[in-house]
C-alpha cells in the first residue's frame, strides 16, 4: 500500500468535499428523473448521465481546489493545465463546427451531440478555470505579505 500524500485534516477535507459531490449527484440525477417522467427531455440519456457526472466531479474537484487539496505532494501538478488545455482546444472545436458547419447545440428543444460536448468540455475546462484563480489568489496573497 502506497503513503498516503495528504495528512488527516486534509482526508477528512476531501471527505467532506467527497460528501458534496454525492449529494450534488443525487440531486442532478433527481432533477433528471422528474424532468424525464414530466416528458421534458433536456438531452438523450447517454449524454444526460454524463453531463450529471462531470457536473458533479468539476464542482467537487474545483472546491478541492480552493481547499487546497485536489493534488497531492508527489501527484501530477500539471493535471489540471493538461485538462483545461485538451478542454480548450474541444470547445474551440465545438464552436467551429457550429459556426463553419452549421451544427447546432440545441434542436427541436434539446442538446444535440455536438451541444451535449460542448457542455462536457465546459465542465472539464471550469476544473482549469478554478485552478487558474487560484494560483492567482495565492500570487496576489504573496506579492501583499
Amino acid at each position: 500500500m502506497k503513503p498516503c500524500d495528504f495528512d488527516e485534516r486534509q482526508m477528512q477535507i476531501r471527505g467532506g468535499i467527497f460528501q458534496h459531490m454525492f449529494i450534488v449527484l443525487a440531486v442532478l440525477i433527481f432533477v433528471n428523473a422528474f424532468l424525464t417522467s414530466n416528458d421534458i427531455v433536456w438531452t438523450d440519456e447517454w449524454n444526460s448521465g454524463i453531463i450529471i457526472l462531470l457536473a458533479a466531479t468539476a464542482a467537487g474537484s474545483i472546491e478541492m481546489i480552493f481547499r487546497e487539496v485536489y493534488l497531492g505532494k508527489r501527484s501530477l501538478r500539471v493535471l489540471p493545465v493538461i485538462l483545461g488545455i485538451v478542454s480548450g482546444l474541444m470547445i474551440l472545436w465545438n464552436l467551429f463546427d457550429r459556426i463553419f458547419r452549421g451544427r447546432y447545440f440545441i434542436q427541436a428543444g434539446k442538446l444535440t451531440d455536438n451541444g451535449g460536448g460542448f457542455v462536457m468540455m465546459l465542465c472539464i475546462f471550469s476544473i482549469f478555470v478554478g485552478y487558474v484563480i487560484k494560483k492567482l489568489m495565492g500570487r496576489n496573497e504573496k506579492s501583499e505579505a
